[in-house]
């Protein structure tokens, strides 16, 4: 093998790696996009795997842990009823792409401004501010990358009117 041909396999590799964090980044910000789009749960479950697991800690009514890509679907299907509007904001992101080139790990901060319901019949609901981080672990199959896992640690979930220092998560009535 000639240094021209270590040459070229080192920069397809390294084209490849830059391709796979591209997909890695469209497939969260894919995800983001579904749930500030009214929780379109099929597209939102078209992104795990049939295996996945989607958890958020600590465990409220709009988190927990969801088993399976039905698990997941099912879940975002009535999120709305929680919801009326949410703008998830996406940053300060780290991607790690295995060497193997089918596995990678993704960690995202996150701030969310939304508005949540009070109650089922609520029809106004109250400004809420989200953040945290997500951990994530994908995987590369038929030739796409899938979450195999999402879990996220929400550090709080506050109204607006009170704030994350008085209040690091919000009661519901």
């Amino acid at each position: 093998m000639t240094d021209q041909d270590d040459a070229i396999k080192s920069l397809t590799r390294r084209i490849q790696r830059l391709e796979d964090l591209e997909e890695i980044r469209n497939v969260f910000n894919r995800y983001s996009h579904a749930m500030d789009s009214g929780f379109d749960s099929n597209a939102i479950a078209t992104l795990f795997t049939e295996d996945a697991v989607w958890s958020i800690a600590p465990a409220t009514p709009v988190t927990g842990v969801h088993r399976g890509r039905d698990a997941i679907r099912e879940f975002f299907a009535q999120l709305p009823n929680e919801y009326r509007w949410t703008m998830h904001n996406m940053g300060t992101e780290i991607i790690d792409v295995a060497d193997d080139g089918l596995t990678a790990t993704g960690t995202w901060y996150l701030v969310d401004p939304c508005t949540m319901k009070r109650s089922p019949d609520d029809e106004e609901g109250e400004a809420v501010f989200i953040t945290g981080i997500y951990r994530n672990r994908f995987t590369r199959a038929d030739g796409f990358w899938q979450i195999q896992e999402l879990a996220a640690e929400m550090w709080n979930i506050s109204t607006w009117e009170t704030g994350w220092v008085r209040e690091q998560y919000r009661s519901v009535s």
